[in-house]
């Protein structure tokens, strides 16, 4: 069987048009949109583009970042001090006996504990 120039330009246009196609679809994000939009008419177009894309994404990205932590930095201001506070200390009151929360019981050694002997079983 033998293919002719025009079969087999026709095949390699397909192929290369599948090529793309995947290539797209294969993308993370809004880049196969943003690439439909453009109409890369073939891989190393697309390619292009989506470095391009890419690029300008991660310098927008880049910009804002820093931007907003250069707007935190000329935002920032030093911690108030504490306000102060009167503590007044009164010794009298310092050593004053404090009631008892519960009640005072004497002191009483703990009974040893003896366990009474079983009777023996008897097995019949």
């Amino acid at each position: 069987m033998e293919v002719g120039a025009e079969a087999m330009h026709l095949l390699t246009r397909t192929y290369r048009d599948k090529a793309l196609d995947t290539f797209i679809r294969g993308l993370k994000g809004d880049l196969p949109r943003l690439l439909g939009m453009r109409e890369p008419a073939d891989l190393p177009q697309a390619l292009h583009l989506c470095l391009k894309l890419e690029n300008q994404n991660f310098r927008s990205n880049y910009a804002h970042n820093t931007n907003y932590q250069s707007r935190r930095t000329q935002d920032f201001r030093p911690p108030l001090p504490p306000k102060k506070q009167v503590n007044t200390f009164y010794p009298e009151l310092a050593f004053m006996p404090q009631p008892r929360q519960y009640p005072i019981t004497p002191y009483r050694p703990q009974q040893p504990y003896f366990q009474t002997a079983r009777p023996q079983q008897q097995h019949f």
